[in-house]
């Protein structure tokens, strides 16, 4: 924006900057004020509380049938809703603004495990007490926007055995502490929810009890002081905060560097295909920790304890893949032929080796597909088969058409580079321009010229003599 308004051409220049500091918006009012054009920039509701440079400062807010347009001065004017221009404005005003989604749990607090598996939908999240928060704003054209995404997040609970309302609850919000209390409150309007029904600190929700105060909204009405005074800066905080009158800061969640997660089975497993539904967790859980590493892997290994150690079991692909769907079915494959020593106890999945790579890029005739389909060909014969019996061939360096390949592993380069290999055409014997002198009792020796055709690899042609000896005894 500040480069547009310097060149002087435009009349009007629009932005949108979620996250712009002080200095930055300074030099942005300094290049408008310059160059006699007009700068708008659009800014999150939560953005309101802090100081800006700019000269006039104006709020956009929806309400009921109307949208609401607040100037710095207090005045309120009221625009009537038009079909059409309310639904393309709230559209793009959530792949703008940060939307965040709640994940509320009932009594369990969330793990790295499922914080790992959170990682499929967004890199940016935070873990709250019970709770798992997830910032969707800017990805939600990956997954085909809001109703697509609670969809796969819903069925991603229930492959977690994250089942029913009671388990796990969600609800979406502009901010992350709307999003917990709507996800607590199961509702959708935050002024309706019940003070009752959400969490406070110790004793506030009996202070508001005994003000008359039964909903959120009633108590918003109050000012920041009124209700600092009477229910502590703590909680008034947290209501400005779910309208976005303030900041809220979160610490995001750290992905550890390596995977190296465990899960304790509720009961002792004999069966080693009933292992499947547990081991579909750490799967899911390493599936969205490669997406953010935006790493791969070729191999990991899934241990299943027992009292009496640990028994491994690899996993071996293709080629790179962070798909769970991949790793799910060669897991599968491997379970239905393992014969369990002894009942298992618990579950760890270990991912040692990674290497980056790159998201996969749409065509318009999804060329991707023959080679995924081709890698997972491989790792279906390699879990039924064996892995010994399925493996690829590399050319090797030898001049002998039967030994110029050898077995490898699928995936693995050349051993060496094979250098061209002629094919020789001999023509009939001549006699050696120079005999050997000096000895008693030599043969007579012939000489052969070589020559060779062009190659198929390099077009290389060679020249040289093949000599062979023929020794006679004197008489």
């Amino acid at each position: 924006m500040e480069q547009a308004l310097a060149s002087g051409a435009p009349r009007a220049v629009v932005g949108w900057a979620p996250y712009a500091d002080a200095r930055a918006l300074r030099r942005l009012q300094v290049a408008a004020a310059g160059s006699g054009a007009l700068a708008f920039l659009f800014r999150p509701a939560g953005m309101a509380a802090e100081s800006s440079a700019a000269p006039l400062r104006l709020q956009l807010a929806g309400e009921g049938g109307a949208w609401p347009f607040a100037s710095s001065s207090g005045a309120v004017r009221r625009w009537p809703r038009r079909s059409g221009w309310r639904c393309r404005a709230r559209r793009e005003s959530v792949a703008m603004n940060p939307l965040w989604l709640a994940i509320r749990f009932n009594g369990n607090s969330p793990t790295p495990s499922l914080a790992c598996w959170a990682g499929a939908f967004t890199p940016r999240l935070s873990l709250a007490e019970n709770a798992l928060l997830l910032e969707i704003g800017g990805c939600l054209r990956l997954f085909g926007g809001l109703d697509a995404l609670r969809a796969q997040v819903a069925q991603g609970l229930a492959e977690q055995g994250l089942i029913g309302q009671d388990a796990a609850r969600i609800a979406v919000a502009a901010t992350p502490q709307a999003a917990l209390w709507l996800a607590e409150g199961q509702g959708k309007d935050l002024d309706a929810l019940t003070i009752t029904d959400l969490t406070w600190p110790a004793g506030v929700a009996e202070k508001l009890a005994r003000f008359g105060l039964r909903r959120l909204g009633e108590a918003r009405r109050l000012t920041f002081g009124a209700l600092a005074r009477r229910i502590g800066k703590e909680a008034a905080t947290m209501i400005a905060r779910a309208y976005g009158e303030t900041h809220d800061p979160r610490p995001d969640f750290v992905f550890p560097l390596r995977f190296d997660e465990r899960i304790e089975l509720p009961a002792v497993v004999e069966n080693a295909p009933a292992l499947l539904f547990a081991a579909r967790r750490l799967t899911a859980a390493l599936a969205g920790w490669l997406n953010v590493r935006q790493a791969g892997l070729r191999a990991c290994r899934l241990d299943l304890v027992h009292r009496h150690g640990a028994l491994p079991l690899p996993l071996r692909f293709a080629d790179a893949t962070r798909d769970g769907g991949r790793i799910d079915r060669v897991l599968r494959e491997r379970l239905e032929r393992l014969r369990l020593a002894a009942p298992v106890e618990a579950l760890c999945l270990v991912a040692e080796a990674v290497e980056p790579l790159a998201g996969h890029n749409g065509g318009l005739f999804d060329e991707g597909n023959a080679k995924e389909s081709m890698a997972a060909l491989i790792e279906r014969l390699r879990a039924r088969l064996g892995e010994e019996r399925v493996y690829g061939i590399v050319p090797v360096a030898d001049h002998r058409p039967e030994c110029a390949t050898q077995q490898a592993p699928i995936g693995a380069g050349a051993v060496t580079v094979p250098p061209p290999r002629p094919s020789g055409c001999w023509r009939g014997p001549s006699p050696c321009p120079r005999s050997p002198a000096g000895r008693t009792g030599a043969g007579r020796s012939r000489c052969w010229p070589a020559r060779s055709a062009s190659s198929p690899a390099g077009g290389i042609r060679t020249k040289g003599w093949v000599t062979f000896a023929v020794t006679t005894s004197s008489p």
